[in-house]
């Protein structure tokens, strides 16, 4: 009963905005999707290199990044939210222009008919897939739902990826084309380039008060609905250890972050290792660190296999050891070696070599130059 309300809900949805929708000619801008935060970065560089119109549509957890941006650039920007204004007036201004760069999964994209000449790309928010998504998500296993996320996914004409992997998972996720796939690094990728790294750790270390002869850990799980499923009492552990750990969480999640609430690439350049589960951090911290400690804490794997399912090319490319319990935790933290990311860092973050940005914004500016 459950998903037949979720199912009516989202054909309503799409109904409402394929209702109001107004098509225009093309507009010679680029609309930013913009949902996750701490990915705002790269794209206040093309800002700064656009020679063409920008605004930002965002959802309320960017909201403060945002208007940052507003404010120092004088762009428009405007909430992707369900109220009047929204199906008035955004879904017209942002589906009518030329370029759309979008962070994640949008539904009302599916309104975009794939005119010549416009450009809806993804720019995924990792480098990597842990967890499996599109229509290999196990969540959306009724026909009739997944023909309507794959509406939104036939919306895309370019995937910008960081690996050839990470362009198969596309592909085969949300039925991308080889022709669709561009193999030009991530743009946030920049920022965790390791040639930055020891600029990163010694502004850590002079901004924050941790002990740098003391080994540092960051606990970082990935979104959860209930967190109080995390079988983990990180202050025991560190006093047990004598180490030190800093807790990060997931932005959608309740949970607070207790520690640490700076830049994330200086948190991963200055940490000796990373506890995660399923989170894209190991993607990041490995572009940025040649070599580190990875532990992957999965109390619910089996259950979360079920839920979510997890990539084959994770599983078969991954870093670290997987443990199940606070006990098995314990013990890896004490025993394991530093590790090279060399052969991981090959197969996902082949195209992150700091440049990704400056490829993208040529590729952008010769998109809107196009007369079509």
């Amino acid at each position: 009963m459950k998903n037949k309300i979720k199912l009516i809900l989202r054909k309503t949805y799409l109904k409402i905005c394929k209702y109001c929708f107004k098509e225009k000619d093309l507009e010679k801008k680029i609309v930013y999707l913009a949902s996750f935060p701490n990915n705002l970065n790269w794209f206040e560089e093309i800002i700064k290199n656009s020679i063409f119109k920008i605004e930002i549509a965002y959802t309320s957890n960017v909201q403060d990044e945002v208007l940052k941006l507003k404010e120092k650039y004088q762009i428009e920007v405007y909430k992707i939210d369900t109220t009047k204004k929204f199906f008035k007036n955004s879904i017209s201004k942002i589906c009518n222009a030329k370029i759309i760069i979008a962070d994640n999964y949008f539904p009302f994209l599916a309104v975009c008919k794939n005119r010549p000449g416009q450009h809806i790309i993804q720019a995924w928010h990792a480098s990597g897939a842990i967890k499996k998504f599109g229509v290999n998500d196990p969540k959306i296993a009724n026909n009739a739902e997944k023909k309507l996320h794959i509406k939104t996914y036939k919306a895309f004409t370019d995937y910008l990826v960081a690996s050839d992997v990470m362009g198969k998972i596309f592909c085969k996720s949300y039925l991308a084309t080889e022709e669709q796939i561009r193999k030009i690094g991530y743009p946030r990728s920049d920022e965790y380039n390791a040639q930055n790294k020891t600029q990163l750790k010694k502004e850590f270390f002079k901004n924050n008060n941790f002990n740098i002869e003391k080994e540092l850990w960051l606990y970082a799980p990935t979104y959860r609905k209930d967190d109080s499923l995390e079988k983990i009492n990180i202050k025991d552990l560190a006093n047990k250890l004598n180490i030190q750990i800093i807790e990060k969480y997931h932005p959608h999640t309740k949970k607070e972050n207790t520690k640490y609430n700076g830049s994330l690439p200086m948190l991963l350049a200055a940490i000796d290792g990373l506890i995660t589960d399923y989170s894209s951090l190991p993607f990041d911290y490995a572009n940025l660190n040649e070599s580190g400690k990875i532990i992957y804490y999965q109390f619910d794997k089996n259950k979360y296999i079920g839920e979510f399912g997890i990539q084959d090319e994770f599983l078969n490319n991954s870093l670290g050891p997987v443990v199940q319990s606070e006990k098995e935790l314990e013990k890896q933290i004490k025993e394991m070696k530093i590790q090279s990311f060399k052969a991981f860092n090959k197969t996902w973050n082949k195209y992150n070599d700091g440049m990704a940005t400056m490829r993208f914004n040529e590729l952008l500016n010769k998109w809107l130059e196009e007369e079509r």
